[in-house]
């Protein structure tokens, strides 16, 4: 760690403003301290030149080679590379070549010494991302990371036939990812990746059409939806078990079928700031919704499902335009925040027949001013009153049928 410390150091002297900056720093007194606050600046500085956005900031190029390990930081023809000389081996961590097109060799030569790249991690700090349109990867990849916000304008990518382990934040419709068809660890299935060792599982989703209905005997997802933009309604599968539906921020989806599912648990932030999602067909075996699991949603009426018990933190938090909520016979607690913000909340409607179900707190603030209840008997309308202390709601209203029992019920 010293010696590379020291070469950091010396690279990083050549530089006016990293003098400067030390300069800056010898004006404030402290011996020891001070000698601490060197060797940070220069550890801090020293990762960050890695970076090619930083080494542009500081006008300055940084090429880091130590002749002990033989390991190398630097550029080499506008390709930012990182090398292990045991290994011989290579990865790719910035591109900054001119024009839109760019092609990654499979083999880096120097010093007389011949590096294979096996990896490509390019994150959005990159300096030239924005401009690549086509970017042509070696087959010798086995691993391969693409940052969210990175490389906007990817028109088309060449998915090689030996990565095992992959990380891409692209917006699949509209970059064209094809993939091998004697690719070694993956194939494509239903508009979707699956992984050869794990074949009931989805990796990842590719360009998916408006209705996606997913492959029968499919059972979960690795990945997930977030980075399909135009997808407007998704139909999973009666074969599907995995809780995490992983729809997360899905801007434009608008309706979800979970009917023929089994599932229990619909998982934390499974439908997270869809904010476009109406409508909602529940499975019929459900028991609990998780925290956030529709937050920020556009749903107007939800009727659950008899088996239903539980609904988590903020499961429902900020829903502007839900106006009416059937809660079953079954239903135990509603938890903090479930409801919390939404404004348009008018109406409650309660199968239970013995006792009214828990409402935690503020898990109905700020919804409507003068929210109706309706319950089956007295009993549930006498435990509700007592249940709402602390949920939020103000001057609620409890109905038994067409009649008004209670009235200016504040939680």
């Amino acid at each position: 760690m010293r010696r590379w410390c020291q070469m950091t150091y010396e690279k990083l002297s050549e530089s006016k403003r990293f003098r400067r900056a030390l300069k800056m720093v010898d004006m404030f007194k402290g011996g020891e301290g001070l000698k601490i606050i060197k060797r940070l600046v220069v550890i801090i500085l020293g990762i960050t030149v890695m970076a090619s956005s930083t080494a542009n900031a500081l006008g300055i190029e940084v090429d880091l080679w130590d002749e002990y390990s033989k390991e190398f930081y630097g550029w080499v023809d506008d390709i930012y590379y990182h090398t292990n000389y045991r290994d011989k081996k290579a990865e790719v961590l910035g591109i900054r070549k001119d024009g839109n097109a760019v092609t990654v060799p499979s083999v880096l030569e120097l010093k007389g010494e011949q590096y294979t790249v096996t990896a490509f991690r390019c994150t959005e700090y990159d300096s030239r991302q924005n401009f690549y349109e086509y970017i042509e990867l070696p087959d010798t990849l086995h691993e391969l990371y693409m940052d969210r916000g990175s490389y906007p304008k990817l028109k088309e990518l060449h998915f090689p036939k030996n990565v095992e382990w992959f990380h891409l934040y692209i917006d699949y419709n509209k970059t064209k990812v094809t993939v091998p068809a004697d690719h070694k660890y993956y194939f494509v299935k239903n508009h979707a990746l699956y992984c050869k060792a794990d074949p009931d599982r989805m990796h990842t989703t590719l360009d998916l059409p408006k209705h996606y209905v997913i492959a029968e005997g499919t059972t979960g997802i690795a990945g997930d939806f977030d980075h399909n933009k135009d997808v407007t309604r998704i139909t999973f599968p009666s074969s599907w078990k995995e809780p995490y539906l992983e729809c997360t921020k899905c801007m434009n989806l608008k309706s979800v079928d979970l009917s023929k599912t089994k599932i229990k648990t619909i998982g934390i932030c499974s439908f997270r700031m869809c904010k476009s999602l109406q409508q909602v067909k529940f499975p019929p075996k459900l028991k609990t919704i998780g925290d956030c699991a529709f937050e920020e949603c556009s749903v107007k009426e939800i009727h659950f499902p008899n088996r239903l018990k539980f609904i988590e933190w903020k499961a429902f938090y900020h829903c502007p335009k839900l106006k009416k909520v059937s809660l079953p016979k079954n239903m135990v607690r509603i938890g903090i925040g479930a409801f919390l913000g939404c404004n348009k909340l008018k109406e409650i409607r309660i199968a239970c027949r013995k006792k009214a179900p828990n409402f935690k707190s503020y898990s109905l603030s700020r919804t409507a001013l003068g929210l109706k209840f309706y319950v089956k008997n007295k009993k549930v309308a006498k435990s509700l009153k007592k249940n709402l202390k602390g949920s939020g709601v103000r001057k609620a209203k409890i109905y038994i049928g067409k009649k008004l029992l209670y009235k200016n019920v504040n939680g």
